[in-house]
């Protein structure tokens, strides 16, 4: 049965040749992606086409095959396109596939400048920030501002758990905060008090998203630093009740005060 309906449907090109490298037959593919018509590469040997980048690299790549009578892969940069070329060697032919990956590197190139500019942006955000991983707990990352925050560098914290800030993702038992940021992806406003390396103690207000690090799940955490904020409320608390004191104080003075004057009164009267 022969497979050339079943290559003409196929999205990859695909190129037969025989033991002198002479083309016997080109899909509709490989003439799309090369960008030429089929019917002026069949019957041609390579060697007459090598004025072409990907003919000569084909060509290079065969003979190799040939040779080592192994399978042979290659990305050519084909003007605007990548390619990736694969060769088959058999006994009495070769197989060449070639696919184009331009918009797969693409993307692959878009995801790396993205991490990239999340790189930049994490590093340098004057936002206190910490990524941790979800299951083991464990620091994976932090920026200079949570190291000035802490006052502990990125060598004592990465690789460390996240207890060591007091984040602890198991937390007590009526807020699993591990559970919580899987279920709901987001968590805002969650206060933890801890401890700086100079014995300090601070509180910080989080902010936790899960994200994807690779193949596992992180989590990102930005951390608002309301230490001062804490401190003016315990204040202000204080002088509330100190002017409630006074309050009570000038209350209580007045009644006493009220039945001191009709004593005294009394007392003049008798005097």
């Amino acid at each position: 049965m022969s497979l050339q309906p079943w290559l003409e449907i196929i999205t990859d090109g695909f190129l037969a040749l025989d033991k002198d490298l002479k083309i016997t037959y080109v899909n509709h593919a490989a003439g799309k992606i090369l960008s030429t018509s089929t019917d002026l590469l069949i019957g041609k040997e390579l060697v007459d086409l090598t004025q072409d980048e990907f003919f000569q690299r084909c060509l290079d790549e065969c003979q190799n095959a040939l040779t080592r009578k192994k399978q042979r892969s290659v990305t050519i940069d084909y003007g605007p396109k990548s390619l990736e070329l694969n060769v088959f060697p058999a006994e009495e032919h070769l197989n060449v596939l070639v696919k184009d990956s331009s918009e797969r590197v693409f993307a692959s190139e878009k995801l790396s400048a993205s991490e990239e500019l999340f790189a930049t942006a994490f590093t340098a955000s004057p936002i206190p920030m910490l990524i941790i991983g979800l299951e083991d707990g464990e620091l994976v990352e932090v920026n200079k501002s949570f190291q000035d925050l802490t006052g502990y560098s990125r060598n004592q914290l990465v690789g460390k758990t996240s207890k060591l800030v007091n984040v602890d993702l198991d937390g007590p038992k009526n807020f699993n905060l591990r559970e919580r940021i899987y279920k709901e992806h987001s968590i805002d406003n969650y206060e933890v008090e801890f401890v700086t390396s100079t014995g300090e103690n601070r509180v910080g207000l989080y902010t936790f998203n899960l994200i994807k690090g690779g193949n596992e799940e992180q989590i990102l955490a930005a951390c608002t630093d309301i230490t001062r904020f804490r401190r003016m409320q315990m204040e202000m608390a204080r002088l509330d009740r100190l002017d409630l004191i006074g309050v009570l104080a000038a209350g209580l003075g007045h009644e006493i005060r009220n039945p001191l004057t009709t004593v005294r009164g009394f007392l003049q009267l008798l005097g």
